[in-house]
Formats: structure tokens, sequence, C-alpha cells
């Protein structure tokens, strides 16, 4: 089996088999079949997340990954975070830095954000998974369903928004990485007949390989 990194210590792609035909010098068809490791993933199992890809030669060389499943992927885990189904699948690369983008669905697997969020899952047209392990959001935002709610318990959130970014703070005396899911929302006070709003509801869980850290905030609700 011939192993390859991809970005440095990120990516770790497989090659199975290889069938190449050529025609006159160039390649008139190729069948090629490996696996792909995805950095600071897991599968439900806990071990390190991998999904099977097929891959292509063209006539001009250029080398082509595609990855699909019969019957579905299986999920993809962030242990004590989320579950990630991936419905679609492509591998690119940027200023030399490769990466996935996917199609997804993300489930929160925290207590925390379980409380909030319930079953509910966030539709992700387009995630990019980079070779580090980071995730960006092709666009900054993400479509918003119209029955997408947070649980805050006196009130319910009608979530407007949802961004994502990366953030440093100090916790136990120690500077920390985390990731951060910011919600902007829609509250209805129901009785009091006024309608307010819900700035920066924020769910933040550690990056850096330290001990996990998470935790739920709300920076600030306006009032109508």
């Amino acid at each position: 089996m011939l192993v390859k990194q991809l970005g440095g210590d990120g990516f770790e792609i497989g090659f199975k088999s290889f069938d190449i035909n050529f025609n006159r010098g160039s390649v008139s068809s190729s069948n090629i079949a490996g696996y792909l490791k995805i950095p600071k993933l897991e599968d439900t199992n806990g071990n390190p997340a991998q999904i099977d890809i097929q891959g292509h030669l063209d006539g001009d060389g250029d080398f082509r990954i595609s990855a699909s499943e019969k019957d579905g992927f299986a999920p993809l885990r962030i242990p004590n975070v989320m579950d990630i189904t991936i419905r679609s699948l492509a591998i690119g690369s940027e200023d030399g830095d490769f990466y996935l983008e996917i199609g997804c669905k993300v489930k929160f697997t925290n207590a925390i954000m379980s409380k909030v969020l319930g079953d509910q899952e966030l539709e992700i047209p387009q995630l990019r998974i980079y070779s580090d392990g980071s995730f960006e959001i092709v666009g900054g935002t993400i479509p918003i369903p119209a029955n997408l709610t947070l649980d805050l318990g006196p009130v319910l959130v009608a979530i407007t928004g949802i961004n994502y970014g990366s953030y440093q703070q100090e916790y136990n005396g120690t500077m920390r990485k985390y990731n951060r899911w910011g919600f902007d929302g829609a509250i209805s006070l129901g009785p009091l007949g006024v309608e307010a709003r819900g700035k920066g509801m924020e769910y933040y869980y550690t990056v850096d390989g330290g001990a996990f850290h998470s935790y739920f905030r709300i920076k600030a609700i306006e009032v109508d």
C-alpha cells in the first residue's frame, strides 16, 4: 500500500489498488481505490476518521479524488462536541493547503448544546475541513430553516443567524484555544407583549489538545 501525507501532518491518503490503461502514451482509463484519514475527527467507535475514496487520472495527467459511500457515510465525531454526517465531499487546495469541502448535517452531542438544541440538526451546505483540523463555513453564514430554535428555559429563541470562528482566553491560569459557534435570534417574551433580540449566544469548546472545556454564554439581550 502507498501512503502519503497531504498538508504536512494533516490528511493521510492511502492507495490500495491501481488499474491504469494507456492508449498512445496517454491515460485512457483508470481505477484507483484507497482511503483518506481526517485529522482531529473520529468515527463512532473512537478510531481516527477514515473514508473510502476513488481516484482518477485524466488524459492531461491531473489526479482527481472523489468519495462516496453506497449506503451513506457513517457519522464522524468531534468527541464531546458533535457528530458530522457527510452528504457530499470534494478535495481541494488553496495556497498550498489541502482541505475537504463537505455538505453535511451537524448534531451537537455535548450536554450543554443538547439541552438548548434538543434533537435539532444544523444543515451546512459547504463546510471546509483543513489539514490542521480547523473548520471554515464557506460564505461565512449558514442558511437558517424557519423552525430552528434554542431553548433557554423561560424563553424560546428563533434563530436568525449562525456564525463560526476561533477564540483564545485564559482558563484556570492557562491560555486556551477554542472554537466558537455563535447564534443570533429573536426572543418572544410572550405575556409581556414585547420582542427581544439575543446577540452573541455562543458555544465554546477547546481545540488545543488539553483537558476538555466547553461553555455557553449570552452576551446581550436587547428589548425592542
